[in-house]
């Protein structure tokens, strides 16, 4: 949590003991109510950024439970309209990242009122997967009801960051970088484009997102212009 020097940590395991009952919705749904509400406080009034964010980590429901996976990964916290950037990084350079992130959000007297979230993948032979044939930390970062130039400075700052670190972007969160740039990213970009033709000449599963990031070979080679999800 940016302004506060703290972080939460989650920790899953494989068990074969049974699942507990479920809990009180009612206790799931007030802290998750209550820091929607500081958020939007915040987000008005960023002075309060700092305080709500400390409020927020203090009061976030920590436990050790057993439950299906389902409800286990996905977080008992109210997260209203939002927006996200997402880049998968080596695994290696995610303490220099983060505290890099966290050092020009001071310098830069920016006031976030969201997480900074760190997940930790596998490698994996997908093509156009951001975490192909590398250990990755993919680095999130959330905003709550930010002006969009206060977003667009957050955001370009730290794709400018990671892409010393070969930064390869989550495809459907916010990103600024070109089709050439993500052809360099993705090794097996050039094999995707030609099974795409392959497999759909027609392009009937294209959108004008889809064909800004991924276009025929010929806007590549000119380099198409960003794209902001």
């Amino acid at each position: 949590f940016p302004h506060t020097g703290r972080t939460i940590v989650f920790e899953s395991n494989r068990t074969s003991e049974p699942a507990e009952p479920p809990r009180n919705s009612f206790l799931v749904e007030v802290p998750s109510v209550a820091g929607e509400v500081l958020q939007w406080v915040s987000s008005w009034v960023p002075q309060f950024v700092a305080v709500a964010n400390t409020a927020v980590i203090t009061g976030f429901p920590i436990c050790d439970r057993v439950e299906r996976s389902d409800r286990i990964f996905n977080i008992p916290f109210r997260i209203a309209r939002h927006q996200e950037s997402e880049f998968a990084i080596d695994y290696k350079s995610c303490s220099k990242v983060v505290r890099g992130l966290l050092h020009k959000i001071d310098e830069a007297k920016l006031r976030i009122n969201h997480i900074v979230e760190l997940r930790f993948v596998a490698a994996d032979n997908v093509l156009l997967s951001p975490n192909y044939r590398r250990d990755s930390c993919h680095v999130t970062l959330l905003l709550y009801n930010n002006p969009p130039a206060i977003t667009r400075t957050y955001f370009e700052m730290f794709e400018e960051m990671v892409r010393e670190h070969g930064g390869r972007p989550h495809w459907a969160k916010t990103f600024y970088q070109s089709a050439a740039q993500l052809r360099e990213l993705y090794p097996r970009y050039d094999d995707f484009m030609r099974i795409r033709r392959d497999m759909d000449p027609g392009c009937v599963f294209c959108n004008r997102y889809i064909s800004s990031v991924i276009p025929d070979a010929g806007a590549v080679e000119q380099g198409s212009p960003k794209q902001t999800l």
